[in-house]
């Protein structure tokens, strides 16, 4: 189910029933809807193309939601003003219960700091020499050209963006 009926209350609108009051049901949300107008994609429990530097106050925006807990990948909730990077975990809460999840995805953000750095940099390398490889959403976050793949392209195409910053 998409939506939780709360229950119903009298509503009052000039331009339904000429204007007399009317019942209306009260319904939450129980997926994490991402809005039409917003860049997010959703594939899954992933969601993609959050950009480095996203506020969760800025990341939430992008919902219909407004029932989220927003918590970093040890599960402690976010501040509003703290920023969402890999890993990042969006939730949709109804009462105390989650109806819903997903994990934020930045590409090239692959040690969920939010930004691309040097680090990130360092362990793709680790990864495509097979010293440490990438798991889970670090490794979704290292496929920079979205072929589904950690290659040396990606490394490239991270190296490129460190350097144009």
């Amino acid at each position: 189910a998409m939506a939780k009926l709360l229950g119903e209350a009298w509503a009052y609108n000039s331009s339904v029933n000429s204007g007399y009051p009317y019942l209306t049901s009260l319904f939450e949300l129980t997926q994490l809807v991402v809005k039409a107008d917003s860049a997010y994609t959703r594939a899954e429990n992933v969601l993609y193309n959050i950009g480095v530097k996203t506020s969760i106050e800025a990341l939430e925006a992008g919902f219909e939601n407004t029932n989220l807990k927003v918590c970093d990948a040890q599960g402690n909730q976010l501040a509003s003003t703290s920023l969402a990077g890999t890993g990042t975990i969006v939730s949709v809460v109804i009462g105390n219960t989650v109806t819903d999840s997903a994990t934020v995805i930045v590409k090239g953000d692959i040690n969920g700091d939010a930004m691309h750095s040097s680090i990130d940099y360092l362990m793709l390398s680790a990864h495509i020499k097979d010293s440490s490889p990438l798991t889970g959403a670090p490794l979704l976050a290292s496929d920079m050209d979205g072929d589904n793949q950690s290659s040396t392209t990606d490394y490239i195409v991270l190296r490129t963006t460190l350097k144009a910053s």
